[in-house]
């Protein structure tokens, strides 16, 4: 074979194993998927494959690299500006496996030591400057650096959601969104009101003596601190335990499986959360909604690790076969509906700005909120959650309120 063949077939077989890699990150998540299924997929051997990336590492960076091309293709100019971001979600719609492999990598993403850590900072940062560019262009926007941390975020947050709730369509609950705004896009079906679920049954909680309530206490902690970390394929008992300070064989005392322990994690989080927001004494959905901008703020000053762990585990278990997916579908139904019916009874009382579909900004402000809150992962001194999150709110509601 000719020198130019050789490097035609090395680029072939270059680019077999960066599809093979980006459809199993997909469908498993990168923690969950070796190099040696990859190979396998990419009809290739493993030490074939480590010709050309040295580590799992590499071949991720490949997959980021081209992931990130083109953030925002401006296409038909004659569009109006807005319908951009539209036309860019159904092309991201469209291409398989494309919204699951980029919502797990936001998940794996948080934190310095992830490999892909700095690639997904700078495109956030980037994105955010492209699509203020956009809305300053647009000229419907009083403030287009935070609006665009904001779309951003909605647009992220949505493509999260549609992972657990198939029935969100993204491209038509951005639309619908971006016409609340009012912008001039396609006109889109109304969004409708998303089915609750069943909440999860709780991991029961022992007696016992008090040294044992402990312990179970201190597991519970290491292994909130490993998950935020790892992730749960990162995350293993035996170094969870080392963590806490005790044996294997103590921690499966209290905790059967990891599975059983993970879930035990993410209920103590939702009850840490829960705490912050408090218990109310009234039934004013107004109140309701700025207490969860309160807890927004407090979340972001006094929970910092209970953040990390939440964008870690929500993105990391969007993979189907993923212990905690079915957890995450619940919580997503819960609270979409719960937010949704809060707007609902704003509007009946006439307290929302005029064209505002209740049940929209339900599936927005959870979308907002949990897209915020990966940007924040990403740059703390840069995103403010609570104040943009109040900023959108204050444009929901009418003045009165």
């Amino acid at each position: 074979m000719s020198v130019g063949g050789r490097a035609e077939s090395s680029e072939r077989t270059r680019e077999l194993i960066i599809e093979a890699a980006t459809s199993r990150f997909a469908v498993r998540g990168y923690r969950a998927t070796s190099l040696r299924e990859i190979a396998t997929a990419a009809g290739i051997s493993h030490p074939g494959l480590l010709r050309h990336f040295t580590s799992k590492a590499d071949l991720l960076g490949a997959v980021v690299d081209r992931l990130s091309q083109a953030v925002i293709a401006e296409g038909d100019q004659d569009a109006p500006r807005l319908q951009w971001f539209v036309d860019a979600a159904r092309r991201n719609a469209a291409v398989p496996g494309y919204v699951e492999l980029f919502s797990g990598l936001l998940g794996l993403g948080v934190g310095a030591s992830s490999p892909v850590h700095g690639a997904l900072a700078a495109r956030y940062a980037g994105v955010r400057t492209a699509i203020a560019t956009v809305l300053a262009g647009a000229g419907a926007q009083p403030d287009p650096s935070a609006d665009a941390a904001r779309l951003a975020a909605a647009w992220d947050g949505l493509q999260l959601i549609s992972l657990y709730v198939p029935e969100v369509s993204v491209p038509d609950a951005l639309a619908a969104g971006l016409a609340a705004l009012g912008g001039e896009v396609d006109a889109a079906l109304p969004v409708a009101r998303i089915a609750p679920s069943e909440p999860s049954e709780p991991i029961g909680t022992p007696g016992g003596y008090s040294a044992g309530r402990r312990r179970r206490d201190q597991i519970l902690e290491a292994a909130t601190s490993a998950f935020a970390q790892a992730g749960f394929h990162g995350a293993s008992l035996r170094e969870i335990a080392e963590l806490a300070d005790v044996s294997t064989s103590a921690l499966l005392h209290h905790f059967s499986s990891k599975r059983e322990l993970l879930l035990a994690v993410l209920q103590r989080r939702d009850a840490d959360a829960a705490a912050l927001a408090g218990t109310p004494s009234d039934t004013d959905p107004v109140t309701r909604l700025r207490r969860a901008v309160e807890v927004a703020r407090r979340n972001q000053s006094e929970q910092a690790g209970l953040v990390e762990l939440y964008v870690t585990l929500c993105a990391e278990a969007a993979a189907p076969d993923h212990p905690a997916h079915s957890y995450f579908e619940r919580r997503f139904r819960n609270t979409i509906n719960a937010f949704g019916s809060a707007f609902a009874a704003v509007a009946a009382g006439g307290g929302l700005t005029e064209g505002r579909d209740p049940w929209l900004e339900g599936l927005w402000w959870v979308a907002l909120w949990d897209g915020l809150q990966f940007q924040w992962s990403f740059d703390h001194d840069q995103v403010d959650v609570a104040a943009l999150l109040q900023a959108h709110l204050d444009r929901v509601l009418s003045p009165a309120q």
